[in-house]
Protein backbone atom coordinates (compact mmCIF):
# COMPACT_ATOMS: atom_id res chain seq x y z
CA UNK A 1 0.00 0.00 0.00
CA UNK A 2 2.84 2.51 0.49
CA UNK A 3 4.36 1.54 -2.64
CA UNK A 4 1.39 2.55 -4.47
CA UNK A 5 0.86 5.85 -2.05
CA UNK A 6 4.78 6.61 -3.05
CA UNK A 7 4.50 5.84 -6.93
CA UNK A 8 1.12 8.18 -7.17
CA UNK A 9 2.88 11.24 -5.24
CA UNK A 10 6.03 11.17 -7.69
CA UNK A 11 3.66 10.96 -10.63
CA UNK A 12 1.55 14.29 -9.04
CA UNK A 13 4.97 15.73 -8.34
CA UNK A 14 6.23 14.86 -11.92
CA UNK A 15 3.10 16.64 -13.45
CA UNK A 16 3.08 19.61 -11.43
CA UNK A 17 6.59 20.02 -12.58
CA UNK A 18 5.61 19.48 -16.42
CA UNK A 19 2.97 22.10 -15.63
CA UNK A 20 5.02 24.82 -13.82
CA UNK A 21 7.91 24.29 -16.92
CA UNK A 22 5.09 24.76 -19.71
CA UNK A 23 4.11 28.03 -17.57
CA UNK A 24 7.32 28.85 -17.72
CA UNK A 25 8.44 28.14 -21.59
CA UNK A 26 5.25 30.12 -22.04
CA UNK A 27 5.22 33.54 -19.97
CA UNK A 28 9.10 33.75 -19.17
CA UNK A 29 10.33 35.56 -22.40
CA UNK A 30 7.31 38.05 -22.03
CA UNK A 31 8.28 38.47 -18.53
CA UNK A 32 12.07 39.18 -18.97
CA UNK A 33 11.01 41.47 -22.11
CA UNK A 34 8.83 43.31 -18.81
CA UNK A 35 11.17 43.70 -16.77
CA UNK A 36 13.56 44.78 -19.03
CA UNK A 37 11.69 47.52 -20.40
CA UNK A 38 10.81 48.93 -16.69
CA UNK A 39 15.04 48.18 -15.42
CA UNK A 40 16.79 48.28 -18.90
CA UNK A 41 19.02 46.02 -17.18
CA UNK A 42 19.11 42.43 -19.00
CA UNK A 43 20.44 40.30 -16.10
CA UNK A 44 18.24 42.35 -13.71
CA UNK A 45 15.45 41.49 -15.75
CA UNK A 46 16.52 38.20 -15.99
CA UNK A 47 16.58 37.46 -11.95
CA UNK A 48 13.15 39.40 -11.60
CA UNK A 49 11.40 37.82 -14.33
CA UNK A 50 12.20 34.18 -12.38
CA UNK A 51 11.73 35.43 -9.08
CA UNK A 52 7.85 36.70 -9.88
CA UNK A 53 7.46 33.15 -11.72
CA UNK A 54 8.78 31.98 -8.54
CA UNK A 55 6.67 33.50 -6.44
CA UNK A 56 3.70 33.40 -8.94
CA UNK A 57 4.04 29.58 -9.49
CA UNK A 58 4.50 29.12 -5.14
CA UNK A 59 1.01 30.70 -4.46
CA UNK A 60 -0.27 28.94 -7.96
CA UNK A 61 -3.17 26.72 -5.82
CA UNK A 62 -4.16 30.42 -4.05
CA UNK A 63 -4.78 32.67 -7.29
CA UNK A 64 -8.48 33.80 -7.22
CA UNK A 65 -8.01 33.05 -11.18
CA UNK A 66 -5.47 30.83 -12.21
CA UNK A 67 -6.47 31.09 -15.71
CA UNK A 68 -5.26 34.87 -15.67
CA UNK A 69 -1.66 33.40 -14.49
CA UNK A 70 0.23 35.83 -17.25
CA UNK A 71 -1.68 38.94 -15.62
CA UNK A 72 -0.40 38.00 -12.23
CA UNK A 73 2.94 37.59 -13.51
CA UNK A 74 3.07 40.83 -15.31
CA UNK A 75 2.21 42.50 -12.06
CA UNK A 76 4.63 40.59 -9.64
CA UNK A 77 7.30 41.46 -11.93
CA UNK A 78 6.45 45.45 -12.15
CA UNK A 79 5.84 45.06 -8.30
CA UNK A 80 9.42 43.41 -7.94
CA UNK A 81 10.46 46.44 -10.24
CA UNK A 82 9.63 48.88 -8.17
CA UNK A 83 10.78 47.39 -5.61
CA UNK A 84 14.13 47.40 -6.57
CA UNK A 85 14.11 50.78 -7.45
CA UNK A 86 12.89 51.65 -4.12
CA UNK A 87 15.10 49.72 -1.92
CA UNK A 88 18.04 51.17 -4.31
CA UNK A 89 16.92 54.35 -3.52
CA UNK A 90 16.97 53.84 0.10
CA UNK A 91 20.52 52.56 -0.04
CA UNK A 92 21.73 55.60 -1.86
CA UNK A 93 19.89 57.79 0.06
CA UNK A 94 21.84 55.61 3.52
CA UNK A 95 25.52 56.28 1.80
CA UNK A 96 24.95 59.75 1.15
CA UNK A 97 23.86 60.70 4.59
CA UNK A 98 26.62 58.63 5.85
CA UNK A 99 29.07 60.66 3.51
CA UNK A 100 28.06 63.69 4.58
CA UNK A 101 28.23 63.11 8.34
CA UNK A 102 31.47 61.51 7.98
CA UNK A 103 32.72 64.74 5.99
CA UNK A 104 35.04 66.46 8.32
CA UNK A 105 33.68 69.90 8.65
CA UNK A 106 35.83 72.97 7.89
CA UNK A 107 35.33 76.20 9.51
CA UNK A 108 34.98 78.95 6.96
CA UNK A 109 37.19 82.19 8.03
CA UNK A 110 35.41 84.96 9.14
CA UNK A 111 35.49 87.91 6.58
CA UNK A 112 35.38 90.37 9.44
CA UNK A 113 38.75 89.02 10.53
CA UNK A 114 40.56 89.13 7.08
CA UNK A 115 41.12 93.28 8.05
CA UNK A 116 42.94 92.21 11.28
CA UNK A 117 45.31 90.02 9.66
Amino acid sequence: MTGMVSATVTEEARARASRLEELYERHAADAVRLAYLVTSDRELARDIAQDAFVRVAGRFRHLRFPDAFDAYLRRTVVNLCLSHFRHERVAREHLEREASAAAPVVPQPDVGDRDEL
